[in-house]
């Protein structure tokens, strides 16, 4: 699970990335405008093919942000909030 320290770096990223859009922070179902970040990272696997799943291989490791209101959940990829290596970001090539 993160720690206290984690989440707090996590929203400075992505407060200081949403805030070029100078847009309010609203949730897109219920208008509800506050939110709270998951205890761990997510890794959605890439996939070239419907029909079968690969375990392994490339992935985009984002942050979950919850709406306290109504659960709606976005994700963030952490490569564009530039908190990935540039070799992590970029599949290890």
């Amino acid at each position: 699970m993160l720690k206290e320290e984690k989440k707090a770096e996590l929203i400075q990223a992505l407060t200081k990335r949403l805030s070029k859009y100078d847009k309010r922070s609203v949730c897109p179902m219920c208008g509800h405008s506050h939110f709270s970040i998951a205890d761990a990272y997510l890794s959605n696997t890439l996939q070239a093919d419907l029909n079968s799943v690969t375990l392994g291989g490339p992935s985009i490791p984002s942050l979950a942000i919850i709406c306290t209101n109504c659960g709606f959940i976005s994700q963030h990829s952490l490569g564009i909030l530039g908190l990935l290596e540039a070799e992590t970001s970029r599949g290890g090539e």
